[in-house]
């Protein structure tokens, strides 16, 4: 099942880097008593964190930021606990994507044991939903659409092949799947060795570096093509 992660639940703030984008560098999540027990009561039932396209699409570029340069970023995760229109920091976690972890608690809370005690675990179970979904996991379409473009140049062709090539019906049908197969290879090479690198670079310096639409555009264009 899958939770969905609310705006009342979640805010992000960015920070501008010597490239001149803004990348998140905070994630704050502000919980009520009702929030608490909605995750403590329900999170072995729920295996996935619904989050919004637009903190996805910023999420992402921060991980193939991290994993594509020498920059050293991290994210910090601050829990709050929300009453009464009062929003208290309880638990900060600073991670890198390499692992690096530090963190903090507010110490007038280690007099309410019971609650501090839900309000870690909804963070790190928070945390670690949010770390599943940031990982790049490509779903590449390279050999269908390479396929695709190959049977189209030979059904484009093949007329003319048929034509003027002055051989038996077989030979003329093997040099033809011959041509397929030359030509699948050759445009999946280029897909995977040129396509999916300019896209790359222009999700994280280019053209769809620029907001969070074009990110996401670029985001779903590099798994098309990636």
């Amino acid at each position: 099942m899958t939770l969905n992660l609310t705006d009342s639940w979640i805010s992000i703030k960015k920070k501008q880097i010597a490239s001149g984008k803004k990348i998140p560098t905070q994630i704050n999540f502000n919980l009520t008593t009702n929030d608490l027990e909605q995750i403590i009561n329900q999170r072995q039932r729920f295996n996935r964190l619904n989050l919004s396209p637009e903190l996805l699409a910023e999420l992402r570029y921060y991980s193939l930021l991290q994993n594509q340069t020498t920059l050293e970023l991290s994210l910090t995760f601050t829990t709050y606990y929300v009453r009464k229109q009062q929003k208290i920091a309880v638990i900060k976690s600073i991670i890198d994507l390499q692992g690096k972890i530090s963190q903090q608690l507010c110490r007038s809370f280690l007099k309410k044991p019971r609650l501090l005690n839900d309000l870690v675990v909804s963070h790190y179970w928070l945390i670690g939903k949010i770390c599943d979904r940031i990982h790049l996991k490509y779903k590449s379409k390279n050999s269908l659409l390479a396929w695709s473009l190959s049977l189209a140049i030979v059904l484009i062709i093949a007329p003319l092949f048929f034509y003027f090539l002055k051989l038996n019906f077989s030979p003329k049908l093997i040099i033809l799947v011959a041509i397929l197969f030359l030509l699948y290879l050759t445009i999946n090479f280029i897909f995977k060795k040129y396509l999916a690198s300019f896209l790359l670079q222009q999700l994280l310096f280019g053209f769809f570096s620029k907001n969070t639409y074009r990110r996401r555009l670029g985001w779903l264009l590099l798994q098309y093509f990636g």
